[in-house]
């Protein structure tokens, strides 16, 4: 999926899963692919190498793009961004946990930015709110029907069992709050209508 700036669609400051165009502006960009292996995915003992990528990294116009890349990406071996991939992990797993609603409105704006898994279920959720088919979401997630099927179908249960939750804790409080209780007008067979919860009509 290309995104194409426009009046209708600004665009708001995050990579593309398809978009590289940033490293031809890299100061790695045209080096030897040897010499680069050698330098970006040194050996545990190969100090030389490491204090060489910081050097070129440091100076790098394109280092937060990069840092941002490697993070969508999940890219967990060698330099990216000056930083080892030691350093990086704590930041991967910040990732791993990251619900960035700026993405998931990014999504639906036609952006093809990475999403992480706490993302995609608040997209399949807005999805739903919107009454989405299927066919439309996995075509936004370029998904396939099934696997978009079952998105769908886990979000309803989790949302309506997280609402009748919510509904028998006020239940409760309601009650003490109004200890007479209004007689039915409708007959003594007829019971008060279940409330329905934000998804029963996707499920």
């Amino acid at each position: 999926m290309r995104y194409i700036t426009t009046h209708e669609n600004p665009a708001i400051g995050m990579l593309g899963i398809a978009d590289r165009s940033w490293t031809e502006r890299g100061a790695c960009y045209g080096m030897d692919i040897a010499e680069a292996d050698e330098i970006f995915f040194p050996t545990v003992t190969n100090s030389k190498s490491t204090a060489a990528a910081r050097a070129i990294c440091g100076g790098c116009p394109v280092r937060q793009q990069c840092f941002d890349a490697a993070m969508d990406s999940g890219a967990r071996v060698g330099f990216r961004a000056g930083l080892t991939a030691a350093e990086r992990r704590k930041f991967h797993n910040t990732v791993a946990a990251r619900l960035d609603y700026s993405r998931v409105e990014a999504i639906f704006r036609g952006r093809d930015v990475a999403l992480s898994v706490h993302e995609r279920n608040a997209v399949v959720r807005q999805a739903l709110v919107r009454g989405w088919s299927v066919d439309r979401l996995a075509a936004l997630l370029g998904s396939d029907l099934d696997y978009t099927r079952k998105m769908m179908a886990l979000q309803v249960a989790e949302v309506t069992a997280r609402d009748h939750q919510w509904l028998r804790q006020m239940s409760p409080a309601q009650k003490a709050g109004n200890p007479g209780e209004t007689p039915s007008t409708s007959g003594p067979d007829s019971s008060p209508s279940e409330p329905r919860t934000a998804f029963e009509e996707a499920a």
